[in-house]
């Protein structure tokens, strides 16, 4: 099946394999192996939820508990910060665009479309925030 006419989308770790065959397909996440980009983006991201946390003024602010074997109620503050930081979108944060699903995940991120050809990889395309450019 690694013949002329059949291509493998594959993931971005089998990318990197080193017995990848000719024609195979995948995303690469833009800025990946960037940690100071990722880095600057969270911190934008958890910023912008204490913003949001410290001026919400419908609750009070509880302390985390501190003994998690205890069978205490679910930390509600802890929940609502969670909650706030799902909210916050980054359009042109230093890895791209950073918003994120209902359930924490990052989404609409940016990825070059790579090609293996000849054993080495070639961007022959981009995903940017729902778009696809060749």
């Amino acid at each position: 099946m690694t013949i002329p006419g059949y291509v493998w989308i594959v993931s971005e770790q089998a990318l990197l394999a080193p017995n990848k065959p000719d024609g195979v397909i995948g995303l690469k996440l833009v800025n990946a192996t960037d940690e100071e980009a990722h880095i600057k983006d969270s911190v934008m991201v958890i910023a912008r939820g204490f913003r949001t946390l410290y001026y919400n003024s419908s609750f009070n602010i509880q302390p985390a508990p501190n003994d998690c074997s205890k069978h205490d109620p679910v930390w509600e503050t802890g929940q609502r910060f969670f909650g706030f930081l799902k909210e916050v979108t980054l359009q042109q944060g230093k890895t791209g665009r950073v918003a994120f699903d209902d359930k924490g995940d990052r989404i609409d991120s940016d990825y070059d479309i790579i090609n293996i050809v000849n054993g080495k990889p070639n961007t022959v395309g981009e995903y940017v925030y729902s778009q696809v450019r060749f």
